[in-house]
């Protein structure tokens, strides 16, 4: 893995100051968080089977919203930031940046590196997308969101390298967001959960599904 704390879109103004730097265009996608857990409830069944658990949605929708603003920096309607390159199917590009190991931010231009993101037609795929990835990909941390524990969630995709920044600022930064908080996450006293994260998921394409 590259020596970058990598930020695969930047998540909304007022995340360690994080604003977007490119959202205009085609790719620029923004949903209301209504949307989403409704794309949520409907995918459930075609992707994992039966009625999803509302602790479930509720932590998915809140872990979506930290990495993508609120739904505002959603760009093709990746809803879990994951990376691709370039000449991948539906593969897109535009600016962004990342930070260095010195917390150092530097721009990335469109076309570049690590500036390569996956992207869907629509919301419901999006969303469908992610879900598997997330029983798939990230099977380690599944247990979790079917218990709405939160800070289990954020520690094992931590570990796992979903993310680099500190797994207990990243659940405080869902739970600010209507994830639920269970008693380890209010003994951890993470704080406010006001900094900037990364889905550091390297420059492979997911396979989600």
């Amino acid at each position: 893995m590259q020596p970058w704390v990598k930020i695969a879109l930047a998540l909304a103004a007022g995340l360690a100051g994080g604003t977007l730097l490119t959202m205009s265009g085609s790719n620029h996608t923004p949903v209301s968080m209504a949307q989403i857990k409704a794309a949520l409830q409907f995918a459930w069944p075609t992707v994992i089977g039966g009625d999803a658990p509302d602790v479930a949605v509720q932590l998915l929708t809140a872990q979506i919203a930290l990495e993508t603003g609120n739904g505002q920096a959603l760009m093709g309607y990746n809803v879990g930031n994951f990376k691709s390159v370039q000449g991948a199917p539906g593969a897109i590009t535009f600016q962004t940046f990342e930070y260095d190991a010195h917390g150092n931010r530097i721009t990335v231009p469109a076309g570049a590196a690590g500036a390569w993101f996956r992207s869907w037609p629509s919301l419901e795929e999006g969303v469908a997308a992610y879900l598997s990835a997330m029983r798939t990909r990230w099977s380690a941390a599944w247990s979790y969101v079917l218990d709405g524990d939160t800070q289990g969630f954020a520690k094992t995709l931590h570990d796992h390298g979903y993310f680099t920044a500190d797994p207990q600022q990243y659940a405080a930064g869902m739970i600010a967001r209507g994830a639920p908080a269970t008693k380890s996450d209010e003994d951890s006293n993470p704080g406010s959960g006001e900094a900037t994260f990364s889905n550091d998921d390297g420059n492979e394409p997911q396979s989600p599904g």
